[in-house]
């Protein structure tokens, strides 16, 4: 692997352990081999593949969303946790039988997010961080899972028919 390569797919690497994202430390680990590392590029790899192996570990995911959730909704959120509990909230969702826990995680980034959208933006990519949060009308807090959201009938507004206090 050309040493350009390499040090570009690293540096994704450190990204994706920084946000907790899974799907890219699965897919970045999995394009990366050991073969002629340095010692710190393989201890970079050591460290992504330890962080990968305790996200699948539920214990350590729950811990992990609440500790961002408490840092997301602080006086001063960073964008590492809306990333990591955007993240985690994902991986959650993906692991199953965790409702709660990711209804918690996404009602509390949009609560945060709103909060941080009514004062001075300064943190770069808190655009980029709105659309991925607000962006998928199915991640939104209060409402039905999407298999059982239904059309409007009768005088009921498509909004009741959504949400989780609705019956239609």
């Amino acid at each position: 692997m050309a040493p350009a390569v390499l040090e570009v797919l690293l540096g994704a690497l450190e990204q994706a352990c920084e946000n907790y994202d899974v799907p890219a430390l699965e897919q970045l680990l999995g394009q990366v081999s050991d073969a002629g590392l340095t010692e710190d590029q393989t201890l970079a790899l050591d460290i992504s593949r330890e962080l990968l192996a305790q996200l699948q570990d539920p214990d350590f995911v729950l811990d992990a969303t609440d500790k961002e959730h408490r840092e997301a909704e602080s006086d001063a959120p960073t964008m590492r946790s809306f990333y990591r509990l955007l993240n985690l909230a994902k991986h959650l969702d993906l692991i199953g039988g965790y409702d709660d826990e990711v209804f918690c995680a996404r009602a509390g980034l949009q609560s945060a997010l709103a909060a941080r959208s009514r004062e001075v933006v300064r943190m770069p990519g808190e655009v980029e961080m709105a659309q991925k949060i607000f962006g998928e009308l199915k991640n939104y807090a209060y409402l039905k899972p999407e298999d059982e959201w239904q059309a409007p009938t009768g005088r009921a507004r498509l909004s009741q028919c959504l949400t989780q206090r609705c019956v239609c």
